[in-house]
């Protein structure tokens, strides 16, 4: 009897073990998705321009901020170096092409993804006096503590009106305080917009999680149930799950593609993408013919069971490639793990 319970623990563990491997290749394929998606729609520009938007709700301080030369610099950047829609490069060589329109906002898709605290200060202190003159270098003295408090008293009421006042009480009467505090402002918004964006990537992740679970018929209850009675899908399985293990800091770990351009992107993510389902071809995953039901009165317990199998498929992928990699470190660990010796030895001699 305890062999059967010791022999049964182990075909649940080696079980376990596939369904988990399952769901981090499936999880990285959603990764691959995600990261295309919002590579496509650049979503984290996007958010991060509806933020500063909020940010900085004076229209002509906005305009100026983002023709400012330190944010067309890298929005250029962006574009790879190219100029601005409506600009010519030798306004974008000296910094000054209009990258906003009348209201503030920038003039094209290509808003830079990130930007660094202290350069997002600089260019606001800078751009807080929209009708200051510039050289064709778009050089000019940097405006002094003083400077700022007079123009800051004649901006009209508004929410950075109010911030810069907080930022100048701060600042004891050091251009480093004041920017050290606007500096300190803008992080705190980005770990907003940063919890915004995982909660929106956590969406996406869901939707695309439950449709490429659809896609591929990656039915949860399927594959428990191939495995539990396939010995040598089982070691397949156990097999290629000690070597991910063996390969954590590669494309198993994550995502590997960095690049910027999209071109670029794109393509390392289509090679990403077949990688990652090539590994799950041992898998009795797919449509075919020949599992559709034959009547009617069985076709209905079908479709709930297979709605049922897909659903949990794509909800256990939303959790994400690193939750199942560390899960799937514990079940080897699990089944790897021997009889302590002390216990055996103390066993043999208690006989």
């Amino acid at each position: 009897m305890e062999v059967g319970g010791a022999m049964n623990l182990g075909v649940f563990i080696d079980v376990a073990i596939g369904i988990i491997l399952m769901y981090l290749i499936l999880s990285l394929m959603c990764t691959t998705v995600n990261e295309l998606i919002a590579t496509v729609l650049k979503l984290r520009a996007q958010m991060l321009s509806k933020t500063i938007s909020a940010m900085i709700d004076d229209e002509d301080v906005r305009k100026a901020f983002y023709n400012h030369g330190i944010i067309a610099n890298a929005k250029s950047a962006a574009r790879g170096g190219e100029p601005a829609p409506g600009t010519s490069a030798s306004d974008s060589a000296g910094g000054r092409g209009q990258e906003a329109d009348a209201a503030g906002r920038p003039r094209d898709r290509e808003h830079p993804s990130y930007l660094e605290s202290r350069n997002f200060a600089m260019a606001l202190l800078d751009s807080l006096d929209p009708s200051a003159q510039r050289n064709p270098q778009g050089q000019t003295a940097f405006p002094s503590i003083s400077d700022i408090e007079g123009l800051v008293a004649k901006m009209r009421d508004c929410d950075i009106r109010d911030v810069m006042l907080a930022n100048i009480a701060t600042a004891k009467g050091e251009i480093e305080n004041l920017r050290n505090n606007v500096a300190e402002w803008f992080d705190t918004a980005m770990d907003r917009l940063s919890g915004d964006y995982k909660r929106s990537s956590k969406r996406i992740a869901l939707w695309v999680g439950i449709g490429l679970a659809a896609l591929l018929n990656a039915d949860s209850l399927t594959v428990a149930t191939a495995l539990w009675n396939d010995e040598a899908l089982r070691s397949q399985a156990v097999s290629t799950a000690t070597d991910a293990l063996k390969n954590a800091g590669g494309a198993t770990a994550g995502s590997v593609c960095t690049a910027t351009n999209l071109a670029a992107q794109t393509k390392c993510l289509a090679k990403e993408w077949n990688n990652q389902q090539a590994l799950l071809r041992p898998f009795p995953i797919g449509w075919h013919a020949e599992q559709l039901p034959n009547s009617f009165g069985s076709s209905v317990g079908w479709v709930l069971g297979k709605i049922g199998g897909l659903l949990w498929t794509g909800i256990a992928l939303s959790l994400g490639a690193p939750f199942w990699f560390d899960f799937l470190q514990k079940f080897m660990n699990v089944r790897g793990a021997g009889p302590n010796p002390a216990e055996k030895k103390q066993s043999r001699a208690s006989e």
